[in-house]
């Protein structure tokens, strides 16, 4: 879901904890933030959440790329810089398949994306690390989904799974072309695509 707010939101509800002592069943949840808030993450989940969640920075120099670790986590907190860096793809392709990441290694209960706006381009390393992410559920949060035009959005759909406009063609055709018409009625039209 779309959504402004100035903390993280349901801090428990992002760990899959209805209530103190609640508990996990499955993968974990990966939250990937910029860097200037992950720390707020961090705070934000000791204050809301209780206190036998198993929560570990993938962050630094020094961070455990140990696959049963991450798996072994209630959550998991990165950067988007992080899991950019950590991708290693032959050149040339870019496909989950072929990348060799501990984070894209690991099947996700749920990923999280806080500022998600920052996967705008579609051609960006950050974006392609972020689609390449395989999860059960999916959520970003941001306060500005549109930085400059419709076309915004497509990575976002694209993310999220949101069928047909996860793909580019349909997007390209349902919001991209008639948002940039000049006739009012179309970009009218568009509008109401991308809120439906």
């Amino acid at each position: 879901a779309f959504g402004a707010r100035e903390q993280p939101a349901s801090v428990a509800g992002v760990a899959g904890v209805a209530a103190p002592g609640g508990a996990i069943g499955g993968s974990p949840t990966l939250i990937v933030c910029p860097l200037s808030v992950l720390h707020n993450w961090q705070m934000q989940i000791a204050a809301h959440t209780n206190k036998g969640l198993r929560v570990l920075v993938y962050h630094g120099a020094a961070r455990s790329r140990d696959l049963e670790e991450l798996r072994a986590q209630h959550i998991v907190l990165t950067t988007y810089s992080v899991l950019q860096s950590d991708m290693r793809c032959p050149r040339g392709q870019d496909d989950a398949g072929t990348c060799a990441s501990v984070l894209h290694a690991v099947h996700w209960r749920r990923v999280v994306l806080d500022e998600a706006h920052v996967i705008a381009n579609p051609k960006a390393k950050q974006s392609k690390a972020v689609m390449m992410l395989r999860a059960e559920r999916r959520w970003a949060v941001t306060g500005t989904p549109l930085q400059n035009k419709m076309d915004d959005l497509m990575t976002l759909f694209g993310f999220l799974r949101i069928e047909p406009l996860d793909d580019a063609e349909w997007f390209r055709r349902l919001v991209g072309d008639p948002s940039r018409s000049k006739c009012p009625r179309r970009q009218a039209e568009a509008l109401q695509v991308a809120r439906s």
